[in-house]
């Protein structure tokens, strides 16, 4: 029986030794700045991409408009009658 205890303690002991402290995991407060600064460059990026390419079909559909009114015919200018 006393064995039992010892390998419960020794268990017990190893678990304890085991575990880390909260702080051990925390991030320096420099790399969490710079991991920060990184996410809301890539979000600027994406936004600015996403606004070019916005104008970018703003662009083609008021060209389709344009083709539409100057064709005289409507909407429906490209089927054939």
């Amino acid at each position: 029986m006393s064995s039992q205890v010892e390998k419960q303690t020794d268990s017990n002991q190893f678990i304890s030794e085991m575990y880390f402290a909260l702080q051990e995991f925390e991030m320096e407060a420099s790399i969490k700045q710079e991991l920060h600064q990184q996410k809301l460059g890539k979000i600027e990026q994406v936004r600015r991409e996403m606004s070019w390419e916005q104008e970018q079909c703003r662009l083609q559909l008021e060209k389709i408009r344009s083709r539409c009114v100057s064709g005289g015919r409507g909407w429906g200018w490209w089927y054939m009658d």
